[in-house]
C-alpha cells in the first residue's frame, strides 16, 4: 500500500453507508438484505499513542451516540480500527498504547493495524474455493498404494499388531491385491452433496433422540446442558451422511431421515442409506476417496465438515511435541489416516524388533543343528554288552539248581527271572532272621522250633501257678482289712455310746418340743408389756378395765395436747413481746443520740437520772416472761407423763386380752387372774429354754472332741455289720468282748497275708530266668505272663524260619544239611548279574530311543530352521515396505505437505480469527508453524500460548472445509471455542458470520455456554427467523427459535 486513499476506496467498496466522521475517521456498515449486521470505524490520522491516552473519552465522542441509539444487537457487532503509520510506529511508547487499546472492550472491538493488515482487515472476506473433489489427496490412500504393490493390503484391516506380524511371519499377510472394485458413481443429483438440510427426522438413536424431529436454517444454534444430547444430535446428522458414526462405530440408529433444499430451491427428500456402494460412491464424489471400505466415508466427513473437537482441544492443551504432531495430523489428514500411521508405525517397530530377534537367532538354529549331526552320528556306533551279561546271568541261576524253568540264552530277560531269585532270596533271609545258631540250616531250625515249643509250655505252667498265687494273697490282703475295718467300726460305736449321744439327741427333742408348744400358746407380744402392769385394774374384769383405760388414755391425750398448744401459744406471744421491747428500746437510744439528752424518757417524757434511764431501757430487752412460759412447759410435761403412763396401762390390758383369746379362758376373769396365769406359763417357758440351752452346750462339748449328734444311727448299723450275729450292739460289755475278739483275728490274717504274699514272687523268679534261658530277656524281671508273650513270639519266629526253609525247599533242590549262608551269598551274585544285565540292556534301549529322538529334534530344527529363514524373509519384506510408508511418507511429512496445500488459507483465516494479530502462520518447515510479526521469531506449535493453538485448529478446520467445494456444505461444531479467550472467540464468530454471508453455508453449532449462546445469537440474529435457527434441547421436547 502507498498512501491513505487506497484504504479509504477499499473501505468504501467492501461497506455501505460510508460516511467521513472527521479528523481523519471513517464509518461504514457492513449490511445484508438491506439490514447492518456490523459498524466499522477506522481511523487514519495516525495518532494510536494520542488516542490511546485518552481512548474514553474519544470513544463516548466517536461512538457513544451512535451505540446507544443503535440495535441492541448491533452493539455487539462494532469494530474500530486505529491505523498505525510511520508516526505512531516511530514511538517509544508505541507498542503500550496498542496493547492498551487491543485489550479495551468499551463500545468496540479494537485493532490496532499497519497499512497492509488495515487493507486485508477490511477488504478480505471468506471465500469458498470450488476444489474438484479429486484434487484433494489424502495420505491414507498413498499409504494403501504401497501396501498393495507389495501384496501387503491386509495391514490396511489394522488388526491386532500381535496377530499382524504372526501373518507376516508366516507369509499370510502377503496376498496379491485384485484392485479395490470401482466405486459406483454417485446420483448427478445427489442432494446431500449440494443441498440445505431442512429437516431431520429420528425415530431411534441412543436414549436422548427417540421420535423426534428437527428444522434447520442456514445456522443452527444448538443449546443445552452437557448430557443433553447436543453431540448426539450432531453425531445423527453424521450418521444420516455416512450411515455409521465415526466415534461410536456400534451405535444404534433406526428411521433417520431428512429434507433436503437444492440450490435451485426444491425440496429432495433422502433416507439414511447403510449400502457400502452408495457410501463408496458418495465417498469419491465428496472427497476424492477409493477406499476398499464404505465406512472410510467418515475419515472424509471427519476431516472436512465435522470438526473433531477431540483433537482441536488436545492440540491445545498437549505438552508432547510428538502427541502435539499426532494431533496436528488429526486435523489435517483425518483421524483414520492417524490411526492408520500409529498402527503401521507402531507395526514398523515391531516387525524390526522381530527381525533382529530372528537374525539374532540364525547362528543359534545352525549350532542347534550341527550338535544335534553330531550326537545322531555317536548314538548310532555306540557297542552293546548286554547279551554277555545276560548269558552270566542265568548260568548263576542253574548253579542255584532252581525247580522252575530257565528260559533259553537268546531269549531277552524279563521281570519273572528277577523276581524268582529275589523270592528265593526273601525265603532265605527269613530263615536266617534272628536265628540263633549260625551256620543256618532246615535240621537246626526245626530244633530250635521243638525247644521254643517246650519253654512256651514251661512258661504257661509258671503263670497258671503266679496267677493262682496272687488270687491267695489277694484274699489274705482282703481279710486283713476288712478285720480291721470292723474292728474300727465297732470302736466307733463303742465310744458315741460310752458319750451318751443316743439319750442326749432324745433329751435335745424334748426340750424344743417343750419350747414350742409353750411358744405355741403365749401370743406374740413383747414381754416387757406387762412388766408394770397397773394394779388398780386387778380387781376389774377384762373387758371393763379396757374400757377404762382407754378413756383414761383419750383424756390424758387431750389434755397433753391442750398444754402443748397452750406453751406454743405462750411462745408466740413472747417473741412477739420481745420483739416490741427490742424496737422501744433502739428507738428511744436513738432519739437520745439525736437530740443529746440522756436524762429524759423520750416515751413518757419524765426525767431520770443519766444512769438509772440506761438502765430502766436496758431492762426492756433483758426482762421477759420467763416465769409464766416455765409454769406451762411444766404442766406440758406432766400431760405428756400422765399420758405415757395411760398408754402403757392401755398396752399391758391389750397383752392380756390378746393373750386371753389364744388360750381361750372366760371373759368374766378377773384381769389378776389372768395375769397371774400368763406369768405362770412365761416362767415354764424360761425353764423349757434353761433345759434346751444347757442340753445344746452338752452337744458342743462333745462335738469339740470329734463326736456329733448326727449320723449315730449309720454308726450303729454299720458296726452291727461288723459284729457276729446275735451280739446286741447296744449292751457294753458284749460290744467289748466283741472288739477284743476282733483284735486276735487281726492277728491271725496279718499272719496269713506274709505267707502267701511271697509264693508270686517266688514264681515271678522262675519266669524270669526262664525267659533269661530262652533269648527272651537279656536279664531284665519279667512277670510270668510277659515271659509266655516273649516265648510265644520266639516260638513265632521259630515258626517262620522252618516255614521260610520249606519254601527254599520247594523253590531250588538244596540239601538238608547245606548251610543257608553260602546259598544267599550266590542268589546275591546272581541279582547282582540281573541288574547288570537289564541295566545294559535299558541303556540300549533307551539309547535306541534317544537316537529316535535326537533323529526327530534334528527334524524340527531343520524345520524350524527353515520357518525363521522363511519368517526372516517375510518380515524383510514387509521392513522393507513399511519403511517406504515410514520414512519416505511419514504423518509429519503427509501434514507438512497437506498444510503447505492450504497453507495461503489457513493463514488467512488465523489471521482474522486470531487476536491480536501479532502472529503470522510460518513455512511449516521443520514444525516451525507460527512466526512473530514484530521480529520475525518462528515457533513450533508447542511454543506458543493454547489460545493461539486453539485458533490455529480452528483455522486449519475452517481452511479444509472451504477447500473441498465437492463436499457437503456443512459446517458441525461441536463446542469448540472452549479453550479460547473472549476477543478469539469473537473473531471467530465474525469469520463464520462472514463464511454464511458471503457463500453457502450451513452451520451447526452446538454449545453448552449460555454466554456464549447469547453472543452467537446477537452475531447472526440479523439472518432472519428462516436463516437462523436455536434449537434448545434442555426443553422435554426439542424447540426451533
Amino acid at each position: 500500500m502507498t498512501n491513505i486513499e487506497t484504504v479509504r476506496t477499499a473501505f468504501g467498496r467492501h461497506f455501505q453507508h460510508v460516511v467521513e466522521m472527521g479528523n481523519g475517521v471513517v464509518r461504514g456498515e457492513r449490511q445484508h438484505n438491506g439490514k447492518p449486521y456490523a459498524v466499522a470505524y477506522v481511523d487514519l490520522s495516525d495518532e494510536v499513542v494520542e488516542r490511546a491516552h485518552g481512548l474514553q473519552s474519544y470513544q463516548e465522542r466517536l461512538i457513544g451516540a451512535d451505540f446507544f441509539s443503535s440495535d441492541n444487537d448491533l452493539r455487539w457487532n462494532s469494530y474500530l480500527f486505529f491505523w498505525a503509520g510511520p508516526k505512531s510506529a516511530a514511538s517509544e511508547e508505541f507498542q503500550q498504547a496498542k496493547k492498551l487499546i487491543e485489550s479495551d472492550r468499551h463500545f468496540a472491538r479494537k485493532f490496532v493495524l499497519n497499512e497492509d493488515d488495515l487493507e486485508r482487515r477490511l477488504g478480505q472476506k471468506p471465500q469458498a474455493v470450488a476444489t474438484p473433489a479429486t484434487q484433494q489427496g489424502d495420505a491414507g490412500i498413498a499409504w494403501a498404494e504401497l501396501l498393495r504393490a507389495d501384496s501387503l493390503a491386509m495391514l490396511l484391516e489394522q488388526r491386532p499388531r500381535t496377530a499382524t506380524l504372526e501373518l507376516i511371519e508366516a507369509g499370510e499377510a502377503f496376498k496379491a491385491d485384485v484392485g479395490a472394485p470401482a466405486p459406483a458413481k454417485a446420483s448427478a443429483t445427489d442432494a446431500l452433496a449440494t443441498g440445505m438440510l431442512r429437516k431431520l427426522s429420528i425415530q431411534q438413536f441412543r436414549r436422548i433422540h427417540q421420535s423426534t424431529e428437527f428444522e434447520f436454517g442456514d445456522v443452527n444454534l444448538i443449546t443445552a446442558p452437557n448430557g443433553m444430547g447436543k453431540t448426539s444430535l450432531l453425531e445423527a446428522i453424521e450418521a444420516f451422511y455416512c450411515g455409521r458414526v465415526r466415534r461410536d462405530p456400534e451405535a444404534v440408529f433406526e428411521g433417520i431421515s431428512g429434507e433436503l433444499e437444492a440450490p435451485d430451491g426444491r425440496r429432495h427428500a433422502v433416507k439414511l442409506t447403510k449400502v457400502p456402494a452408495t457410501l463408496k460412491a458418495r465417498n469419491m464424489a465428496w472427497y476424492g476417496r477409493t477406499d476398499v471400505h464404505a465406512q472410510a466415508i467418515s475419515q472424509g466427513f471427519t476431516r472436512f465438515n465435522f470438526l473433531d473437537t477431540d483433537a482441536a482441544f488436545r492440540l491445545s492443551s498437549e505438552q508432547d511435541p510428538e502427541q502435539i504432531q499426532l494431533d496436528l495430523g488429526r486435523l489435517i489428514v483425518g483421524p483414520d489416516t492417524t490411526r492408520l500411521w500409529t498402527f503401521l508405525s507402531k507395526l514398523k517397530d515391531d516387525v524390526d524388533t522381530r527381525l533382529k530377534a530372528l537374525e539374532g537367532q540364525q547362528p543359534s538354529d545352525e549350532l542347534n543343528v550341527d550338535l544335534l549331526e553330531k550326537e545322531v552320528s555317536r548314538l548310532e556306533t555306540t557297542p552293546s554288552e548286554s547279551t554277555s551279561l545276560r548269558v552270566a546271568f542265568r548260568e548263576g541261576v542253574v548253579r542255584l539248581r532252581p525247580r522252575w524253568v530257565i528260559p533259553d540264552a537268546n531269549t531277552q530277560l524279563n521281570e519273572q527271572e528277577k523276581s524268582s531269585v529275589a523270592e528265593l532270596k526273601s525265603a532265605i533271609n527269613r530263615a536266617l532272621a534272628a536265628a540263633p545258631v549260625t551256620p543256618g540250616n532246615k535240621s537246626v531250625l526245626q530244633e530250635q522250633l521243638a525247644k521254643m515249643k517246650a519253654s512256651l509250655a514251661e512258661a504257661r505252667r509258671i503263670q497258671s501257678s503266679y496267677e493262682a498265687a496272687v488270687r491267695e494273697a489277694n484274699a489274705a490282703a482282703e481279710n486283713q482289712k476288712a478285720s480291721k475295718e470292723n474292728q474300727r467300726l465297732a470302736e466307733l460305736w463303742e465310744k458315741i455310746l460310752l458319750a451318751g449321744v443316743p439319750e442326749l439327741e432324745k433329751r435335745i427333742g424334748i426340750a424344743e418340743q417343750q419350747v414350742q408348744a409353750l411358744r405355741t400358746a403365749l401370743p406374740s407380744y413383747r414381754e416387757d408389756a406387762i412388766a408394770s402392769f397397773p394394779e388398780k385394774y386387778f380387781p376389774l374384769a377384762l373387758k371393763d378395765a379396757l374400757s377404762d383405760a382407754k378413756r383414761e388414755s383419750d383424756l390424758a391425750q387431750e389434755s397433753s395436747q391442750t398444754a402443748s398448744r397452750a406453751l406454743s401459744q405462750a411462745q408466740e406471744l413472747g417473741q412477739t413481746l420481745v420483739a416490741l421491747r427490742r424496737d422501744l428500746h433502739d428507738a428511744s437510744v436513738a432519739v437520745m443520740g439525736q437530740t443529746g439528752n440522756l436524762t429524759e424518757c423520750p416515751v413518757c417524757k419524765t426525767v431520770h437520772a443519766e444512769q438509772d434511764l440506761a438502765e430502766k431501757l436496758h431492762a426492756l430487752i433483758g426482762s421477759g416472761d420467763s416465769q409464766m412460759s416455765a409454769g406451762l412447759r411444766q404442766r406440758a410435761q406432766t400431760a405428756k407423763q400422765n399420758t405415757d403412763t395411760a398408754q402403757r396401762a392401755l398396752e399391758a390390758l391389750l397383752t392380756l386380752a390378746k393373750w386371753q383369746q389364744a388360750a381361750g379362758l372366760a371373759d368374766d376373769l378377773a384381769c389378776k387372774d389372768l395375769f397371774t396365769q400368763l406369768q405362770h406359763q412365761h416362767e415354764k417357758l424360761r425353764a423349757a429354754l434353761l433345759e434346751l440351752q444347757e442340753a445344746r452346750q452338752a452337744e458342743k462339748t462333745l462335738g469339740a472332741t470329734g463326736i456329733r449328734l448326727d449320723g449315730w444311727q449309720l454308726a450303729r448299723a454299720n458296726a452291727q455289720r461288723g459284729l457276729s450275729e446275735g451280739v446286741n450292739v447296744n449292751d457294753r460289755t458284749r460290744l467289748r468282748q466283741a472288739i477284743e475278739f476282733m483284735a486276735v483275728q487281726i492277728g491271725f490274717n496279718v499272719l496269713a497275708h506274709v505267707l502267701t504274699a511271697k509264693k508270686p514272687q517266688t514264681l515271678a523268679n522262675e519266669a524270669t530266668m526262664l525267659a533269661i534261658a530262652t533269648g527272651a530277656s537279656r536279664g531284665v524281671p519279667m512277670l510270668p505272663s510277659q515271659t509266655v508273650v516273649a516265648v510265644e513270639r520266639l516260638v513265632q519266629q521259630a515258626e517262620a524260619r522252618v516255614a521260610a526253609a520249606a519254601e527254599v525247599e520247594r523253590a531250588i533242590d538244596w540239601p538238608v544239611d547245606a548251610a543257608y549262608e553260602t546259598l544267599l551269598s550266590e542268589v546275591q551274585s546272581c541279582l547282582l548279574a540281573y541288574d547288570k544285565a537289564d541295566h545294559a540292556a535299558t541303556q540300549e534301549t533307551e539309547a535306541d530311543s534317544v537316537l529316535k529322538q535326537k533323529l526327530k529334534d534334528l527334524a524340527e530344527a531343520r524345520a524350524r530352521q527353515a520357518k525363521h529363514e522363511a519368517s526372516r524373509k517375510n518380515l524383510a519384506r514387509a521392513a522393507a515396505t513399511l519403511s517406504k510408508v515410514v520414512d519416505e511418507h511419514s504423518l509429519e511429512t503427509v501434514t507438512s505437505e497437506a498444510l503447505r496445500a492450504i497453507r495461503s488459507k489457513v493463514s488467512d483465516v488465523f489471521s482474522q480469527i486470531h487476536s491480536p494479530p501479532e502472529y503470522a502462520l510460518g513455512n511449516f518447515e521443520d514444525g516451525q508453524l507460527i512466526v512473530r510479526r514484530e521480529d520475525g521469531a518462528t515457533h513450533a506449535v508447542n511454543q506458543v500460548s493454547t489460545g493461539q493453538r486453539a485458533a490455529l485448529a480452528l483455522s486449519i478446520f475452517l481452511a479444509l472445509n472451504e477447500s473441498a467445494g465437492t463436499a457437503p456444505p456443512v459446517i458441525l461444531i461441536d463446542d469448540p471455542v472452549a479453550h479460547i479467550d473472549d476477543l478469539n472467540a469473537l473473531s471467530f464468530l465474525d469469520y463464520l458470520r462472514e463464511l454464511v454471508v458471503s457463500s453457502r453455508k450451513q452451520v451447526f453449532f452446538a454449545t453448552a455456554d449460555a454466554r456464549l449462546a447469547a453472543l452467537f445469537q446477537r452475531k447472526f440474529d440479523f439472518l432472519g427467523p428462516n436463516r437462523y435457527r436455536r434449537i434448545n434441547l434442555d426443553a422435554p421436547q426439542a424447540t426451533a427459535q
